[in-house]
This record gives structure tokens, C-alpha cells and sequence, in this order.
């Protein structure tokens, strides 16, 4: 019996060293690893990022922190390591300097498994760094009755001259929601930036901020906001002495596009085109001579002298009219040359309208049915955007 205790103290003491020495291993975590918060939630290279969770592992897991799809190098104390600590619910680590700047994620990989993926940004604010200079917007073609695009334009930074410049962090965003997407353009040639599947309707705006190579961008940022909207072209409109239509409603409801209208149907005109004198003319019916149009909507028209000698809406930004002042008609008797105006109807909707020229001719064809031909862009929400 004395032999038997003796054995099975033995037995219990081998396994009681076991025990401890299995507890003072370092093992590799079997399960997926949670991240709960990050602090900050940017940085650049070199910046300190805290992560805290569970299911991290210890220091000499093998585990490994991603930026995106770059590893944090190193491992915690060795020379040149990207990793300040790490411990089962917190790592400390450097933003790597080949982390890809701009929007990105990150997670944890403890060995075995991944973690959640969060949101991260490489870079960050400055008010050291200097914005671009003036930005403008317009609407593109469209490419549904509902789905369009804008383009933004903007001059250059004074921080181009840097030897550490990037290019430029452009944000955009719709009006009165809260997610933003985040693109980067490297590089100091490009100065336009398209957005497509937007939202005909729905104004958007966008901010420009320059970017530095180690991800930080001017906190301040050029800014612009606009909307997308529909894209016609060919619409045909005929000289004052045809029985064709000279006028058109720039949106009609039922067709879901413009309509030329005949003098008849004046009084649904948004714009006119009158040659009843040598003083060819393109404006609002309530101004032009059609005196047999009853009731005539009062449409505003807007020019700026270097909309003139333009083949294509998207040659010119829809933003330079935010400050123009209106007329009621635009003459073009003494020019052959191609031209643009801004409209706003009297229901508020925004249009820009091309004058074309062809052959070198603005009035196509033969007296009595000459006419002009028109490409429009046109919103149909009322007043987005707006001119005054």
C-alpha cells in the first residue's frame, strides 16, 4: 500500500510540473481575435496606433497587425520593429511607411485567424499644408433617368513646388448623409476628377485637400457642390416664319425629355428662339416678340463670354454661373460661332443649353423653316443646384 501512495505521488507530482510548464509556454490562440476600438483612428508614418480587443495572443505568437494589405514588420523589441508592445488585449504598433495612403482597413491576425476589419486612414489633417487653389463643378452626360455624373476641376496647390508633395485627397460626399468616399490622385498633371453613379437630384459635394508623401493633407480643402443631371441632344428649333416648332420646354413630364412646341403651345415654352428681325435671338418667351403667345413664362437666361466657341457641355463647368447675373435673351446675329447659356425656368429648374454650329452656320437649312440645333443638360429638380 506504501509502495502504491508512493506511485501515485509521483504520478501527481510529474503532472503538476507538466501543468505549470504547459501554463509558462507561449501557445498560439485558436480563436478569431476581436478588435473593439482603435486610437487614433489615422496616422502617419511613424504615428503610434493603439488597438485594443481580445484574443490577440501574446508577443511571440506569430501574430501580425495589417494596414490594408501591408504587414506591420518587426516583432516587439527588436531593432527597427514597427511593434511598440503587444499583449492579448492590446497591440501599440508604428504605421508602417509603405502603408498605402488614404482610406484602408485593418485587422489583426493572431496566428491562426483574422479579426473583424475596421476602417483606418493613412494620413491625416494639417493646417500646415496649403489647399488648391479655385475648383469648379459640372454635370456629365447622363447615363439613366435617374443615374448621372458630375466633374470636378480645380487649380494647383503652392505646396506642388514641395519636394514632399503627393497629389491630392479628393472627398465626396451627398448632401445630408454622413458616408463619404475617399479617392487619391498622385501626381501634380491631373486636375479633374469624375464621379459617375450618382443620383440625378441629389446635390453632392466635394472637397479637394492636398496630400504630402507622408499622408497628410491640407485640413483645409477647396470646395464645391453640384448635382447631376439629364443629358438631350439634336433638339431642332425653327426660325420665327416656320409652321415648326420655335420653342421648346426644356423637360417635358409625360416624354421625360425636352419638347419643341410650335407658337400654338408658347405658353409651355422655356425658351424661344425668334428671327422675326436681323436681331437673332435665343431667350426667355416673356422677352423675345411672339405676341400670339399668351401668358409667355418668364425664363433667366445666363451668359459668360468664355461659354463662347464651346463644341461640348462638358468643355465648361456649370459653377461659373453661381455668380452671373441674368438676361432675358442672348442675340447672335453677328457670330457663327458655337455658345452656351445658362437657364433657369420659372419653376426653378437649371438647364445649360449649346448653341451649335455647323458648316460654320448657326441657322441650318432654308427660309422659312431654318432652324438651330441645341444639346441640354437639365435638372429636374427644382432649384438643385441653382442659379441666382
Amino acid at each position: 500500500m506504501k509502495t502504491f501512495k508512493t506511485l501515485a505521488l509521483a504520478i501527481m507530482l510529474i503532472a503538476t510540473g507538466l501543468f505549470f510548464t504547459a501554463c509558462e509556454e507561449t501557445t498560439t490562440p485558436t480563436d478569431a481575435p476581436v478588435i473593439s476600438s482603435i486610437t487614433p483612428g489615422n496616422g502617419v508614418t511613424g504615428d503610434n496606433i493603439t488597438i485594443k480587443g481580445t484574443g490577440f495572443g501574446s508577443a511571440s505568437s506569430a501574430g501580425t497587425v495589417y494596414v490594408g494589405s501591408v504587414p506591420v514588420a518587426g516583432t516587439v523589441g527588436a531593432s527597427g520593429s514597427d511593434y511598440v508592445s503587444w499583449t492579448d488585449t492590446e497591440i501599440i504598433f508604428k504605421v508602417p511607411a509603405n502603408a498605402v495612403m488614404g482610406s484602408t482597413t485593418l485587422y489583426v491576425h493572431n496566428g491562426s485567424s483574422s479579426s473583424n476589419v475596421v476602417d483606418f486612414l493613412v494620413g491625416g489633417p494639417s493646417t500646415s499644408v496649403n489647399k488648391p487653389g479655385d475648383i469648379w463643378a459640372t454635370a456629365l452626360a447622363n447615363t439613366s433617368d435617374t443615374t448621372g455624373s458630375i466633374r470636378v476641376l480645380w487649380t494647383m496647390s503652392k505646396d506642388e513646388s514641395l519636394v514632399n508633395f503627393y497629389g491630392y485627397r479628393i472627398e465626396i460626399k451627398e448632401n445630408n448623409t454622413t458616408t463619404s468616399t475617399v479617392k487619391i490622385v498622385q501626381g501634380k498633371t491631373i486636375k479633374t476628377s469624375d464621379f459617375t453613379g450618382l443620383t440625378v437630384g441629389k446635390v453632392y459635394t466635394v472637397k479637394v485637400s492636398t496630400m504630402l508623401n507622408n499622408g497628410l493633407y491640407s485640413a483645409n480643402a477647396s470646395t464645391v457642390s453640384w448635382s447631376p443631371s439629364l443629358r438631350f441632344k439634336g433638339i431642332k428649333v425653327y426660325e420665327s416664319a416656320s409652321a415648326l416648332p420655335s420653342g421648346i420646354d426644356l423637360y417635358d413630364a409625360a416624354t421625360k425629355a425636352p419638347l419643341a412646341l410650335t407658337v400654338a403651345n408658347g405658353s409651355a415654352w422655356d425658351l424661344g428662339l425668334d428671327t422675326k428681325n436681323s436681331d437673332y435671338a435665343v431667350g426667355s418667351p416673356s422677352e423675345l416678340t411672339y405676341k400670339k403667345v399668351t401668358n409667355p413664362r418668364p425664363t433667366k437666361i445666363y451668359s459668360l463670354t468664355r461659354w463662347d466657341d464651346i463644341n461640348s457641355l462638358d468643355e465648361i463647368y456649370d459653377t461659373d454661373l453661381l455668380g452671373a447675373d441674368a438676361v432675358g435673351y442672348l442675340s447672335f446675329a453677328d457670330t457663327d460661332k458655337s455658345w452656351t447659356i445658362g437657364v433657369k425656368t420659372a419653376d426653378g429648374n437649371f438647364a445649360k443649353v449649346l448653341v451649335k454650329n455647323t458648316g460654320g452656320k448657326i441657322l441650318q437649312g432654308t427660309a422659312p423653316d431654318r432652324y438651330i440645333e441645341v444639346d441640354i443638360s437639365y435638372q429636374p429638380v427644382a432649384n438643385v443646384p441653382y442659379a441666382k
